[in-house]
């Protein structure tokens, strides 16, 4: 990877960063025309527009517009050109070789462009600096007088967050800009007198940087490598004056490569020794930087962090003497960090400077950041401020600095051995740089992480242990669907029975809109043709391994398995936003949910995948296909990464629309609620941002900002399932003998029996309530505030279902209208809850509380899955019914049997059998059809 290469990389990540219709502009134009050249290559961090292209022009725009459906406009860079003639003041070709940019115009050419795109604009994003500007450089002015309507936004919170987590490549060109930097700062620690100006320390610094292409000192000009305590705290500003005898000075001067460097700072004493005293404070803060380097890790968060950080600096101020416990008590530790520590915006930063202080979510693996620890003493004239820089990892954090000496010793040793000073010209071996800007050599071998045990290596690996434990929970469940007795439904819907073969005829139910024919679930037909090819197929197909009894029951049990496990996949994808199975996320989200698909225990109550292999097809397999549908929209509308839809989807969302919404009896309701919600809230969001503009105007900016392959498909969903609830109207099975009022009576006491009577469902939802209250009272970040959002509108549009349950009309086997098939999206909806919840605080839980909430959860988990223990002989009694049947030469065979055999109670009258008997003899248990009785 070149310098092109990274760049083009690092505009990429801001491409898949932008939701639809954005349009993002990146610049940089000092107010001051006389800040010097140099200062834009402080660092790629700090500067925008090198970080995303590399180019160090002052006045300069790049344009992105990631979805513009032309490839040569979604990339375009102006540069500055000659006031006279209009041509670039740099080569075109040369500007595209080093940027990666082929889409290369003229300054002036600005205006008119962005004026283009306003068709394909929705959302603008601009840096804070553009808010800078005054006069005709004003920016922001001219954009909203030229497209009014577009929403604005802030590209630093963006890049603050890409920034956060550097490429490897990055971290590879920091990594080199250290191994200059420690030639550097051993060649200043052997010289280093208290004679020396510090205008001689910087020519020996650049002595070193500068025989390195690429290198560079890191400081603004002007600046030195050395500033004495009195200039840090403003009691003296001398600038090449000597350094006095027993005074300590801070070596700030790391060098960068290609821009890129590292945060690093030590504090030094001019003299060659630290006094008693000084090193006492040195090492209070060396201890404070070990110790929080140790605690920095993935999924801490900035709270956390910096608690232990306070509670560190208390104790090491106390340990000096600085103060006293009755002054802490009395003044509060606030008071004593603002008084002797770094100021709070700058302990914890990212490599460009900005406070970690923005960013309370848990820190994700990759995380570089600097911790920059002191302790000034302004009465004793001692101060000492220690820099590193960090790289937060899964397996430990890493020191990028370590190979900076930072102990007072070694400090001490350096600066008093000449013989640490290097050769007058250096060679390039003596210090780890890539010599060319390929992938491999911006790996520096003497900088690798310290190779971990063999231990460490497994522990960090644990997590995979959750695999074979899921795909154990999976096995065990496919042996309770195996041994569970067949419904009384199946044989009807497979054979099918004369009154239900118009379903399987009329597949878009035409016949009850044209003719207003009844018949039974005419919205129905792809459950019933699903039902009806499967078992129609599968057991044939199975019999070439088992006889024709148990295959019924392996078909069976292999469609729930499949089904459940699907669900499991989905729910844990939505959950961790991966669809990577043995990722850390994806696991601990599938561990979680898995205890709550109750087979046997809580089934009657919470169920997802029924004992009944119909209403297993007709209820989960259609609720999974939704999940499915709502795949590109929640990437696109409710991840960071804002996945466009692609063409693929495009073609298949209507087709899967059509097949869902004429799939079950759920999926008419709970899918045009969730597709209007979506829209709702799409609306709502745009709606709102512009209180000023009138409602009739904002109403149609409104409906206009919503992606229009969103609009159309959650349009045409709806319209579908709108279709699918008229036509179910015409079901033989409704039943109007009770009335409405009657029915909300039922559903009263249906919501009792529910919640008021076993445990299953109403510990998930205190689970679920537990969860998001602990959500609420943490640091409100944009991860908490999905969270809410989330369970907000979840919650409401559960409660909203239930209320709306009894206008789908009554049926005598769903005494009380709810029932875990009626309430299954509801079941849904609370295991996504408990699995996002549960996740988020895993990660940022802090660490006192963890142990405790682990503990809970583990608990949970226990009691769900040891609750769901089956009677794996219960269908021992059918299966030999179903023996005695085929063995017996008898054409009407009685049972001696009490159980149910394919049926849903005693089968009494044998020409009640009928249909079971044709089925038999089809599936081959029978060579003729025989009726039987009990």
């Amino acid at each position: 990877m070149n310098l092109a290469s990274l760049f083009a990389f690092n505009r990429q990540r801001v491409a898949a960063a932008l939701p639809p219709g954005s349009l993002a502009i990146f610049h940089v134009t000092p107010t001051d025309n006389s800040v010097p050249f140099d200062y834009l290559t402080e660092s790629p961090f700090g500067n925008d527009l090198y970080w995303l292209t590399g180019l160090q022009q002052v006045r300069a725009y790049l344009l992105l517009l990631p979805q513009h459906p032309d490839e040569h406009l979604r990339e375009i860079l102006f540069i500055s050109t000659d006031e006279a003639t209009n041509k670039l003041q740099i080569d075109h070709d040369t500007v595209s070789l080093n940027t990666g940019i082929t889409n290369i115009r003229g300054y002036h050419e600005f205006q008119e462009t962005v004026a283009q795109t306003v068709s394909f604009v929705s959302r603008i994003y601009l840096n804070q600096s553009s808010f800078l500007e005054t006069g005709a450089n004003d920016l922001p002015r001219w954009l909203k007088r030229q497209l009014p309507w577009q929403e604005y936004e802030f590209t630093d919170p963006v890049l603050a967050r890409l920034q956060l987590t550097p490429s490897e490549a990055e971290v590879d060109l920091i990594r080199a800009a250290v191994n200059i930097s420690q030639a550097g700062y051993h060649r200043v620690l052997a010289c280093v007198r208290s004679s020396m100006t510090p205008r001689q320390l910087e020519a020996e610094l650049l002595h070193v940087y500068w025989q390195y292409e690429g290198a560079s000192w890191t400081m603004r000009t002007p600046a030195t490598p050395l500033t004495t305590l009195r200039e840090l705290i403003g009691r003296r500003s001398g600038y090449s004056e000597p350094g006095p005898a027993g005074e300590l000075a801070l070596l700030n001067a790391p060098a960068s490569y290609y821009g890129y460097a590292g945060a690093l700072t030590r504090t030094i004493p001019v003299s060659g020794h630290y006094s008693p005293r000084q090193r006492q404070v040195y090492e209070a803060v060396v201890r404070v930087q070990q110790a929080l380097t140790n605690f920095i890790a993935v999924g801490k968060s900035y709270p956390a962090i910096r608690q232990y950080y306070v509670e560190l600096l208390v104790a090491e101020l106390l340990q000096l003497g600085v103060g006293s416990p009755e002054a802490l008590q009395q003044q509060g530790a606030e008071y004593h960090i603002d008084q002797h520590c770094r100021p709070d915006q700058e302990w914890l930063t990212d490599l460009g400077g900005r406070s970690l202080s923005g960013f309370p979510n848990p820190l994700p693996a990759g995380t570089v950041l600097v911790t920059d620890i002191g302790i000034d003493l302004p009465v004793e004239n001692i101060g000492v401020r220690l820099v590193n820089t960090l790289r937060v990892l899964p397996e430990g954090t890493e020191n990028l600095t370590a190979s900076i000496p930072s102990e007072a010793s070694d400090l001490e040793t350096l600066i008093n051995q000449p013989s640490s000073l290097p050769p007058a010209q250096p060679a390039l071996e003596r210090v780890s740089v890539p010599s060319q800007l390929s992938q491999s050599s911006f790996r520096s071998p003497s900088l690798q992480p310290k190779r971990k045990s063999r231990w460490s290596q497994l522990l960090r690996y644990s997590y995979l242990l959750l695999l074979p434990l899921l795909l154990l929970d999976l096995g065990y469940s496919y042996v309770q669907h195996i041994n569970v007795p067949h419904d009384g439904d199946m044989t009807a819907v497979v054979l099918p029975r004369a009154y239900m073969q118009p379903v399987l005829d009329d597949a878009f139910g035409l016949g009850a809109l044209l003719r207003g024919e009844l018949s039974i679930g005419p919205n129905r037909h792809f459950a019933h043709l699903a039902l009806y090819t499967y078992l129609r197929n599968v057991p044939l197909a199975l019999q070439h391994f088992t006889n024709p009894i148990n295959s019924i029951y392996m078909a069976c049990a292999i469609a729930k398995t499949l089904i459940q496990a699907g669900l499991i996949f989905i729910l844990s994808f939505y959950i961790s936003n991966t669809a990577k199975p043995i990722s850390k996320a994806f696991l601990f989200a599938a561990i979680i949910i898995t205890p709550f698909f109750q087979t046997a225990g809580y089934h009657d109550q919470m169920a997802i995948i029924d004992r009944s292999i119909t209403y297993t097809i007709f209820y989960a397999l259609p609720l999974a296909g939704l999940l499915v549908y709502f795949l590109p929209f929640y990437k696109l509308l409710f991840t960071d990464s804002h996945t466009p839809i692609t063409i693929e989807w495009n073609f298949a969302l209507p087709v899967l629309a059509v097949i869902l919404a004429l799939s079950g009896p759920l999926i008419p309701a709970a899918a045009s609620m969730m597709s209007g919600s979506v829209l709702l809230y799409l609306c709502w969001k745009s709606f709102s941002s512009s209180p000023e503009i009138p409602f009739i105007t904002r109403t149609k900016v409104a409906i206009s900002s919503i992606p229009k392959a969103v609009l159309w498909q959650l349009t045409f969903f709806v319209f579908c399932c709108l279709y699918s609830l008229y036509i179910g109207t015409f079901n033989l099975e409704n039943v109007d003998t009770i009335s409405l009022t009657e029915r909300y009576s039922k559903l009263g006491q249906g919501f009792w029996i529910e919640l008021g009577q076993r445990a299953g469902f109403p510990l998930l939802l205190l689970c679920v309530i537990i969860n998001l209250f602990i959500i609420r009272s943490m640091p409100r970040n944009k991860q908490t505030g999905r969270i809410i959002k989330a369970a907000q509108w979840l919650l409401i549009l559960s409660a909203l279902y239930i209320l709306l349950l009894p206008l789908g009309g009554y049926r005598e086997y769903r005494p009380y209208i709810i029932r875990r098939d009626s309430i299954m999206p509801v079941t849904l909806s609370l295991l996504y809850l408990i699995g996002t919840s549960t996740l988020y605080l895993i990660n940022s839980i802090q660490a006192r509380f963890k142990r405790v909430y682990l503990a809970a959860l583990v608990g949970v988990i226990g009691f769900y899955s040891y609750t769901d223990q089956s009677n794996l002989k219960e269908n021992n009694c059918e299966v030999d019914a179903l023996r005695t049947i085929a063995d017996s030469p008898e054409k009407i065979v009685h049972l001696e049997s009490n159980c149910s055999v394919m049926n849903w109670g005693l089968m009494t009258d044998p020409n009640n059998s009928v249909e079971q008997a044709k089925m038999l003899h089809y599936w081959r248990i029978t060579k003729e059809e025989k009726l039987y009785y009990q």
